[in-house]
């Protein structure tokens, strides 16, 4: 709701498009929760409980919106436009392979889950590497893209592992699997805590090309 500023007070585009992508995962999570308990079985149709299918089929559109707002959130010197295309693409297919013939709907698709963490991980590094130099310019704990992009690499380097092991963790230690994943949800609050953060500052830093002369 705090992102929704975006719209009245003009920031860029891209800010705005991680709002609505924000607003969707929650609407998304609403109803994977309503799914889990009552929706799953209704007087018109009686399916299975798991809701993991909802996840599943939301993952690649999540990576792409971030992909999208980390390449346009940086500044002249973007990555080139083949690459990230590539990297779109590679999500895509590698995705849709998945879900239709690996790992499926019922299942948690980590396969899905560690492609899109890498490529996430590539543009946030990459914004880093480009913005670095302006940093000395301006008070990076005002800077909204910064706070979103140390969240999202925050979350996604320490979540990548995770999903790497979590199928054999599963198999052969459930106990740490479950410790596991409840670091990865303080992790998950976190990020979102940033996000917050984020949208509290005041409006974006005018983009300037990255030269350094």
């Amino acid at each position: 709701m705090v992102s929704w500023r975006t719209f009245k007070t003009s920031w860029p585009r891209f800010f705005q498009l991680f709002s609505l992508f924000l607003t969707g995962t929650l609407l998304m999570e609403l109803f994977a929760v309503s799914w889990k308990f009552w929706l799953h079985k209704t007087g018109w149709w009686s399916l299975p409980k798991s809701n993991l299918w909802i996840y599943n089929l939301y993952y690649i559109p999540q990576y792409l919106l971030y992909y999208i707002f980390l390449y346009k959130a940086t500044g002249e010197e973007k990555p080139p436009k083949k690459v990230f295309q590539a990297i779109c693409l590679l999500t895509i297919v590698g995705g849709l392979c998945n879900l239709l013939f690996i790992q499926g709907l019922q299942m948690l698709d980590t396969y899905t889950i560690i492609i899109g963490s890498l490529g996430v991980i590539f543009f946030c590094l990459n914004y880093l590497r480009l913005e670095s130099w302006q940093f000395d310019q301006r008070k990076p704990v005002r800077d909204p893209g910064l706070w979103i992009v140390a969240g999202a690499l925050l979350f996604h380097l320490a979540a990548l592992p995770y999903f790497v092991c979590i199928n054999y963790l599963s198999g052969s230690n459930i106990k740490l699997a479950l410790t596991l994943f409840t670091i990865i949800l303080f992790l998950n609050i976190l990020m979102y805590s940033m996000y917050l953060i984020a949208f509290l500052c005041g409006r974006p830093f005018p983009q300037k090309p990255s030269s350094r002369s």
